[in-house]
């Protein structure tokens, strides 16, 4: 029963497999038998309160066909930073870009909505993204995995609001954030240290970039 219940899992939840590498390397059945049963004396699975347990493992036939997922962590400079003069000026209610920069052999923008990009809680939450500028550097039907980090620069020393991230940028996702970032309270009141005559700086950090390359 074991078996074949582990079985239907897999078979219909991942028909390709499972793929292990530096950032997955396990797998984890959460529910796979109701403690219950196996404590049951009748159960047949129970040998006098012992058990044994086991994993079959089939790999795919290899064709000498492949690639590597390599991981990137020394970015060199891996900061792009905004002043933005003037949140004020900026308009509520659409997206606003900084200026490019080219970070692991990609063009990065940032991204921010002064009163939320509209997912939660409209008018309440200022939105934060990291996104590519174009997709031109994306080998065709690729994607590019990335570790991040966002923040707001304290403008009188205090600690930086910051959250971070990881997402898998693809021709369809193509920025990567949150709509909550902040509340948009919080940046206008005076006693945080979030603005300076309007004033406001943020940034974004890549830490870790994926490539590709053939398996050799």
């Amino acid at each position: 029963m074991v078996n074949w219940y582990t079985q239907c899992i897999a078979d219909t939840s991942y028909p390709d497999g499972r793929r292990f590498h530096a950032r997955s390397e396990e797998w984890v059945f959460e529910q796979l038998i109701p403690v219950d049963t196996l404590a049951d004396p009748s159960c047949e699975y129970n040998d006098n309160d012992s058990f044994e347990f086991g994993v079959e493992i089939r790999l795919p036939k290899y064709d000498d066909k492949g690639e590597k997922l390599i991981l990137t962590e020394d970015l060199g400079d891996n900061l792009i930073q905004w002043k933005i003069p003037s949140l004020a000026a900026l308009d509520a209610n659409k997206e606003n870009f900084s200026e490019m920069k080219e970070i692991g052999g990609h063009d990065w923008k940032l991204s921010v909505y002064p009163k939320g990009d509209g997912k939660v809680r409209r008018q309440q939450c200022f939105s934060m993204f990291l996104g590519l500028a174009n997709t031109d550097s994306l080998p065709a039907g690729r994607k590019v995995y990335v570790e991040y980090k966002l923040r707001i620069k304290n403008k009188r020393g205090d600690r930086d609001h910051e959250k971070e991230g990881h997402e898998w940028l693809s021709e369809k996702v193509t920025k990567m954030g949150f709509s909550d970032f902040i509340e948009v309270g919080h940046i206008y009141d005076d006693s945080k240290g979030w603005l300076f005559n309007n004033g406001m700086d943020v940034e974004g950090e890549i830490k870790i970039i994926s490539s590709c390359g053939d398996l050799r």
